[in-house]
């Protein structure tokens, strides 16, 4: 889990930053025009912006926030069983972990074991959950950019007036 959250970290890191270089060079270009900025501010304008866009849609893919959330659930609930485990030496009552109606009950040491074991076998999952639909196909991206092309009759230099012939 450590190695992915690691990954989850670097991602963000690397979105922030590819986002405010994508910004900069947007700032500089915006600045000089179109024509006369270099090409190499264009291109780094296009790569960053476009990385970033794959780091927000790895984002969705992966559901980072819904397993984060899961895991910190997860995360106090293990907590919580570790303190049971703590305080029944001492105490000899369950706390939380109800075997009877009476919580205040003292109970021999395997029946609380055989209830800790069942609580770690509730808990003992991994949730990590992706959305496979949040994928962009390729399919998809083609149809969306030949369903409007671009044609001599719908470009602004050929809305301009009419020329007469001699």
């Amino acid at each position: 889990m450590i190695y992915i959250y690691q990954r989850t970290y670097a991602s963000n890191m690397i979105r922030i930053i590819l986002v405010i270089i994508s910004g900069i060079s947007l700032f500089a270009i915006s600045k000089q025009g179109w024509e006369k900025t270099s090409n190499v501010l264009i291109n780094i304008f296009i790569v960053t912006s476009l990385t970033s866009l794959f780091f927000t849609q790895w984002t969705f893919v992966f559901k980072e926030n819904e397993n984060l959330e899961t895991n910190r659930n997860l995360y106090i609930r293990y907590i919580n069983l570790y303190n049971q485990l703590l305080s029944y030496p001492s105490t000899g009552t369950t706390g939380t972990i109800l075997i009877s109606e009476d919580p205040k009950k003292v109970i021999t040491p395997s029946l609380f074991i055989a209830t800790i074991d069942s609580e770690m076998a509730k808990l003992n999952q991994v949730p990590l959950d992706w959305d496979s639909n949040r994928i962009l196909k390729t399919e998809d991206v083609s149809k969306t950019l030949t369903t409007n092309p671009v044609t001599p009759t719908n470009s602004p230099e050929s809305k301009s007036s009419p020329t007469k012939s001699p």
